[in-house]
């Protein structure tokens, strides 16, 4: 196996890597089809999650928020930085993470724990993994350099613009849930629902109810 030479320009990793997976090389290595596999390895993490999309979906972004829910002794930094195309199509985002960034996401790229790195072959769609510390400390001075060169959505202080039952009632419209089946999942009344849904939709433009789920689903 003939090793590449590493880049020297930290936004080259990209069609490094690419290179990379085209020649089999095997400090990568290719997960599960499907977003299951990196939602996994990004869940797990123990102590950081350094990531950037060009777009994402709520739910997609919900699963990967996971990591924050801990106690603060065992919690995890994470760190997102969003596409403003991305942004756009998902206006709930800084709402699910606070600290997100609009910035130069070219494609997704996600550094584990500082000891891995989650990345998608723009050609193949498939993700590949690798904990080679070369490539793990490359990738993540390409997320430095990205997320260095990236706005925060909010500012200091500022409270997202979404509440956190909002963001619920949100996921479970995308389902296709009734109000009276919201209600029962939230556990609140469906008059309750009805005023979430209202102040949803005003908060996020729509003029109904259906385009409010459009808005939210990124269509």
């Amino acid at each position: 196996m003939t090793r590449q030479a590493a880049p020297a320009d930290r936004m080259s990793f990209f069609p490094f890597t690419r290179g990379l997976i085209h020649a089999r090389d095997r400090r990568l290595s290719r997960l599960a089809p499907g977003p299951e596999g990196p939602a996994r390895l990004l869940a797990e993490a123990d102590t950081s999650v350094w990531a950037m999309v060009h777009t994402i979906t709520l739910p997609e972004l919900r699963e990967l928020a996971r990591v924050r829910p801990r106690p603060p002794a065992r919690g995890a930094e994470l760190r997102v930085v969003l596409h403003p195309v991305g942004l756009a199509r998902c206006p709930m985002a800084s709402s699910v993470v606070p600290a997100l960034r609009r910035g130069p996401a070219a494609q997704p790229l996600a550094v584990v724990d500082g000891r891995l790195v989650v990345l998608r072959d723009p050609v193949g769609d498939a993700w590949w993994v690798t904990s080679d510390p070369e490539l793990v400390a490359r990738g993540a001075q390409t997320l430095e350099t990205v997320w260095s060169a990236a706005d925060p959505v909010l500012a200091p202080g500022e409270p997202p613009p979404f509440t956190e039952r909002m963001v619920r009632v949100a996921l479970l419209l995308l389902r296709g849930a009734t109000d009276r089946q919201v209600a029962r999942e939230l556990r609140v009344s469906e008059r309750t629902v009805s005023a979430e849904v209202r102040e949803l939709t005003r908060r996020l433009g729509a003029t109904s109810r259906a385009h409010a789920i459009a808005r939210i689903s990124g269509v």
